[in-house]
């Protein structure tokens, strides 16, 4: 056989290259382009809860990098998390001394989950098998909390992060505004929350929204006779919480973790019952992903709704020319500081709600005389706003010292509440049932 130098050199070069891009080559085809998190099931009968969550692909034995984290939407704090282990597979008989890769991932909680809630999943900095480096934050899951049918029932309590979030809130407090002396308010809010269908999607179950049936009442009653407060109104609503897929929408799931509809029917009423409306209403809340850290946490909630209705009582006479029909445009804002150590209810928490009405057709705006009796300023179509500001800080689970600043207007008699500021305490929480302890 004859000595080719031509064919020697690229037989040579074929295997260097075949060496220097083997690996890459491995490493480019193993690698997940896009890994996710398949599902997580909560199992609360072991100890302080569980949850398994499916992966997408292996990942390796250790991680040093991963960071999970648990949302709890319903009262907009985090969960805290004892551990994450990730259960290996059984060993590749081909391979028996390799590091044995999980598809799984068991977090150990540290208190139970509360049932019926909320709650996002997150991970950033897993490691996956076959590849270099760790993988961004993959999109959320959820977690299903619902109430298994052959547990025994008992009602609870648990926290909630404000008024808007709260079934039963009790705040008196001392009121202030321009031009007046204080005043004492009593600030109520009863509803009873009963959970229809909870939360649930993934890659291999079937997608369902959570919803909620929540009967109630929101009052005031005020020392100062020109206070129309925040007027009274009683409430048959449902609300309809629908987290938003990543398998079907992983871009938008990454921006909008959930879309809160709140559909209903209300009387609306000032507290003396002179002008009452009945008013259908739906709001519809974009809960974007939350931002901060261990210490803060903020969470946006821009809305859009509609309200339409008749007025049932007028306070005057043809006050009320046409049907009541109106668009709103607003901003729910929470922000949560946490203790360093135990972030369970937040140390201190702020909520700041902006809401814009734009009439669609004409309704009264009234002020109060000296006396305190209604006097009809104007009918008219001209735009109803009211902001609130609230901070509370949280001495236990449930009460809290607030500070609270409000200015605006509010059906059904849109008496300008002109830079109202309260202090007082308050109790706030929400209802719930709770599986008892099964064996």
């Amino acid at each position: 056989m004859k000595f080719n130098p031509a064919r020697q050199i690229r037989l040579i070069v074929g295997i260097a290259a075949g060496f220097l891009l083997a690996p890459s080559g491995l490493w480019a085809q193993d690698c997940p382009k896009s890994p996710f998190l398949n599902s997580a099931l909560w199992q609360p009968y072991r100890e302080a809860g569980e949850i398994s969550v499916g992966l997408s692909d292996r990942v390796l034995p250790e991680q040093p990098t991963a960071k999970w984290s648990i949302f709890d939407k319903t009262v907009g704090q985090a969960v805290d998390i004892k551990e994450v282990q990730y259960p290996p597979l059984d060993p590749d008989p081909k391979h028996p001394n390799e590091p044995r890769p999980a598809l799984s991932a068991k977090i150990t909680l540290i208190q139970p989950l509360a049932i019926d809630h909320v709650y996002f999943l997150f991970v950033d900095g897993l490691v996956f098998q076959h590849c270099k480096e760790p993988a961004k934050k993959l999109s959320p899951v959820a977690i299903a909390t619902s109430r298994p049918k052959d547990a025994t029932k008992n009602f609870m309590t648990s926290v909630a992060k404000g008024r808007d979030d709260s079934d039963f809130y009790f705040a008196p407090t001392i009121d202030g505004a321009s031009g007046m002396k204080a005043s004492y308010t009593l600030d109520t809010k009863f509803q009873l929350r009963k959970s229809l269908l909870a939360p649930q999607f993934g890659t291999k179950v079937a997608y369902h929204p959570a919803i909620y049936f929540i009967p109630g009442w929101d009052l005031k009653i005020s020392s100062n006779p020109k206070e129309d407060g925040n007027s009274v109104n009683f409430l048959v609503p449902l609300e309809i919480v629908a987290p938003t897929s990543p398998n079907g929408f992983p871009i938008i799931s990454r921006i909008v973790t959930a879309i809160v509809s709140q559909p209903g029917f209300a009387a609306e009423a000032d507290k003396k019952f002179h002008d009452v409306n009945g008013v259908f209403a739906d709001y519809e809340y974009l809960v974007l992903h939350g931002f901060g850290n261990s210490i803060l946490w903020i969470s946006p909630e821009p809305m859009i709704g509609v309200e339409a209705g008749s007025n049932l009582k007028a306070q005057s006479a043809d006050t009320y020319p046409e049907n009541i029909l109106r668009a709103d445009l607003g901003m729910h804002v929470g922000l949560n500081i946490f203790q360093p150590v135990a972030r369970k209810k937040p140390l201190f928490s702020t909520e700041a709600n902006y809401i814009r009405r734009l009439l669609l057709h004409p309704e009264p705006i009234f002020t109060t005389d000296t006396k305190g009796n209604y006097v009809l300023q104007s009918v008219g179509t001209q735009p109803r706003e009211d902001v609130n500001v609230k901070i509370s800080y949280n001495m236990t689970s449930y009460v809290a010292l607030t500070a609270a600043y409000e200015y605006g207007e509010l059906p059904p008699l849109y008496t300008k509440v002109d830079n109202k500021y309260t202090f007082g305490v308050t109790l706030q929480g929400q209802l719930q049932y709770r599986p008892g302890a099964t064996k």
